[in-house]
Order: C-alpha cells, then sequence, then structure tokens
C-alpha cells in the first residue's frame, strides 16, 4: 500500500516537472512575440476601421479601392499567420491542461503550490490565445465583408466610367491624411531611388560589358552622326538671313529630328535592348523608364519652343509675333509643360506605389491648379500680337477657324479641369485635359 502510495506521488512529482519544463520552453518563445502580435492586431483593427469610414462614404476613386485591395489581400495573409500561430500555441497549452489533469475538487487532497500555479499560469495563456484566435477570426470576417463591398464598389465605378467620382478635396479627412503622408511620400521616393542605384552598384556587368558597349555603339551611330550631318546641311544659316515659311518649317522639322527626336529614340532604344537582354533588372528598368519619359516630353516640348520662337535670330521666327510677346509666350509654354510633366511623373509614381492616395489627389489638384492658370495665361489674346510689316504698329494675329476651336477649347478645359478635381471627378479632369493636351502637341507637331 505505501508503495502504490509512493509510486502515485512520484507520477505526480514528474508530471509536475514536466509541465513545469515544457510550459517554460512554451513561454520563453512566446512574451516578445506575442506582444508583437497583439499590437500588430490592434493595428490591423485600426486599419479596417478606417476602410469601414471610406465605404460609409460611398463615393470612392477606383484609385483608393485598387489600393484598399490590395491592403485587405496582405492583411488577410498575415492575419491568417496570425491565427495559425495562436491556433498553435492553444493547443500546447490545452494539452499541458490535459497532461495537469482536473483540478482537484473539495473532496479530495489539494495539490501542491507549484502544480496550483502552474495550472493558473496555463489557464490563463489558455483564455490569452483563445481571445487572439476570436479577434483573428473577426478580422478575418470583417476582411471578407470589405473585400465583397470593395468588388461591389469597383463594379459601380466601372459602370459609370468617366462620371465616377472620388473623395472631394474639401473633404478635410483628405487633407489631413494628405499632410501627413507628405513625408512618407519623400522618403519612399528617396529610398526607391536609393534602392535602384544600390542595386545597379551591385550588378555584376562584367559579362555584359560587350553587350552594353554594342548597344551604346549602335544607339549612338543611330543618332548622333546623322542628327550632326542633318543639321549641318539643313539647319539654321546666317542669323540675318529671311527664309521664306517653307524653309521656316523645313528647317523646323529638321531641328526636330536632330534635338528631340533621335536622340530620345536611341536613349530609348538603349533601354529597351537592356530590358529585352535583362542586363538591368525589371523594378531597376520600371524606374528607369519612369524617369525617363517625362524628362523625354519636357526635351520635346522645349524644342518645339525653341524652334517656334529662335529668339537668337528672330527672322526665323515660324509665328510672326512682335519680340516681347515671342519671349513671353515661349517662356509661358515652357512652363505650362513643365508643370504638365511633373504632373504626369507624379502619376506614374503613384502607379508604383510610392504615394499614397490622399497626398496623390492633393498634389494632382495643385499641378493641374497651376497648370491650368498658366494656360489661360498662354491663350491670353494679348500675347498673340504682330509687327504689322516691321513698323512700331502691331495688330492681333489672323486666326485659323481651327486655332479659334482650339483655344476655346483651352479656355473651357482649363477653367472647369481644377474645378471638376475639387469636387471629385478625377477620371474625367483627367481624361478631358491629357486628351487636350495630345491634341495641342498633334496640332503643333
Amino acid at each position: 500500500m505505501c508503495m502504490i502510495k509512493f509510486k502515485q506521488k512520484m507520477m505526480v512529482l514528474l508530471s509536475s516537472i514536466f509541465c513545469l519544463c515544457f510550459f517554460n520552453f512554451a513561454k520563453a518563445q512566446d512574451p516578445a512575440q506575442l506582444s508583437s502580435m497583439q499590437t500588430t492586431l490592434q493595428t490591423y483593427t485600426a486599419s479596417l476601421e478606417q476602410i469601414d469610414n471610406y465605404l460609409e462614404k460611398g463615393n470612392i476613386s477606383q484609385e483608393r479601392v485598387n489600393l484598399f485591395e490590395k491592403q485587405l489581400k496582405q492583411l488577410q495573409s498575415e492575419v491568417t499567420e496570425i491565427k495559425k500561430y495562436a491556433t498553435q500555441n492553444l493547443n500546447q497549452q490545452e494539452a499541458l491542461m490535459e497532461v495537469l489533469g482536473p483540478a482537484p475538487t473539495k473532496d479530495e487532497a489539494p495539490e501542491d503550490d507549484v502544480t496550483k500555479a502552474k495550472r493558473t499560469a496555463i489557464q490563463d495563456e489558455v483564455t490569452k490565445f483563445q481571445g487572439m484566435v476570436k479577434l483573428t477570426e473577426s478580422l478575418l470576417f470583417e476582411i471578407k465583408k470589405h473585400q465583397d463591398d470593395l468588388v461591389a464598389l469597383s463594379l459601380t465605378n466601372k459602370a459609370k466610367g468617366l462620371l465616377a467620382r472620388q473623395e472631394p478635396l474639401y473633404d478635410s479627412q483628405v487633407l489631413t491624411y494628405a499632410w501627413k503622408d507628405k513625408v512618407l511620400a519623400k522618403q519612399a521616393i528617396t529610398q526607391a531611388y536609393a534602392k535602384a542605384g544600390l542595386t545597379l552598384a551591385n550588378t555584376n556587368f562584367k559579362i555584359n560589358y560587350g553587350l552594353i558597349l554594342f548597344y551604346g555603339f549602335l544607339a549612338f551611330y543611330l543618332a548622333i552622326p546623322f542628327a550632326f550631318i542633318l543639321y549641318k546641311k539643313y539647319g539654321q544659316r546666317r542669323k540675318d538671313a529671311q527664309p521664306g515659311t517653307f524653309r521656316k518649317i523645313f528647317t523646323g522639322v529638321i531641328q526636330l529630328l536632330c534635338f528631340a527626336v533621335l536622340p530620345i529614340f536611341s536613349i530609348g532604344l538603349l533601354l529597351v535592348l537592356l530590358k529585352i537582354s535583362a542586363v538591368v533588372p525589371t523594378a531597376i528598368w520600371s524606374l528607369m523608364l519612369t524617369s525617363f519619359l517625362p524628362i523625354s516630353m519636357f526635351v520635346f516640348s522645349c524644342v518645339i519652343a525653341h524652334i517656334i520662337f529662335p529668339l537668337h535670330k528672330p527672322s526665323w521666327l515660324i509665328l510672326p509675333l512682335t519680340f516681347a510677346n515671342a519671349r513671353r509666350v515661349k517662356s509661358i509654354f515652357i512652363l505650362f509643360m513643365f508643370l504638365v510633366v511633373v504632373n504626369w511623373y507624379c502619376a506614374k509614381l503613384f502607379g508604383m506605389g510610392l504615394l499614397s492616395v490622399d497626398f496623390y489627389f492633393v498634389i494632382d489638384f495643385v499641378l493641374r491648379l497651376f497648370a491650368c492658370l498658366v494656360g489661360l495665361s498662354l491663350i491670353n489674346k494679348n500675347n498673340w500680337t504682330i509687327a504689322v510689316d516691321g513698323s512700331q504698329q502691331i495688330s492681333r494675329i489672323q486666326q485659323h477657324w481651327l486655332a479659334s476651336v482650339v483655344k476655346y477649347l483651352a479656355m473651357m478645359i482649363f477653367i472647369s479641369n481644377p474645378i471638376l478635381i475639387f469636387f471629385g471627378f478625377l477620371q474625367l479632369a483627367n481624361s478631358l485635359f491629357l486628351s487636350f493636351i495630345e491634341i495641342i502637341l498633334l496640332v503643333i507637331f
């Protein structure tokens, strides 16, 4: 009889020691990670509440819908991992409780203090992980509900087309988030270019030196010599020359080829060949292309302005404006195209995920507002006066009917565009503005 009681006490003692060791092992890997996960779940809850606030408004841009869909997909993946971790730990703690067995009843002898303390501690862990599992299940349910809502909103926005409306800029929440995100936007852009530079610096180009030299050699001989020969033969000659209209236009086309089309084409060809041959990583190439295109657009615009208004050779002016007006129109046109190019560049950065939705909406409105104000200044009738027969008298330039149509169309677009963006019709404003710019460049060309 004594031997049996001794064996029972030894089994209880060994079970307690096993529970103590196993519990300490499980607990050693939990506290810091558990605290971090609880904080993460609180952050996810706040993110879902923010999405809730936007969904209650009804009018949400497709850009924000796409962003929320990406966020929810990422949240779903991370919350699922946390649930998996919590479930595994919950099963471990419940297994420990099974090893300890049920707590003694009033009629049974009380258990020792060590076992009682361990039972209490394990029960606390079970309660904690049960709460975490329930919270993750609640978050996953809410994420699924929001995903369904976003799908419905996306379909609604597609049905509305250009008339789809976003959050208006007079919404204080948009301005607040935009102000907070300005530092994040600067950091994201800086880090993207720094990472691209670091990647290029660490890339092993030794095996591709021959390929890079060949592509550079090809691009060089496609553009530079040919452009030099063309300009030397057909470019602007003497400063005191009196060329006719056909000669001015023909020379302008040659200049456009030499100073814009051929150099831009050769550099673009080099980038494409580097992409095809996988010399440059895809992510870096996308950033290079995003930087190259706006620079090319601005260079192209500056060359066009220089061709139409060669201030150093007034006799080659294609439009017979007074010298003061030619200088003013040239400066305004270059500033206008600069604002347009920066606006386009910001849109591309937003597409790459480097700008937040609210910050992009606000910066797009500011740039578009200044571009439209400069555009209205550009079409001001006082800028388009010519000298009469070389005398001091001036008169308004005679406009072709197509130029008059473009002028009044520009006036309507420049006035309405910032208003449309301010009240939330970003898709319609962008479509009208970009289509008009394409028309302007086509007419100039």
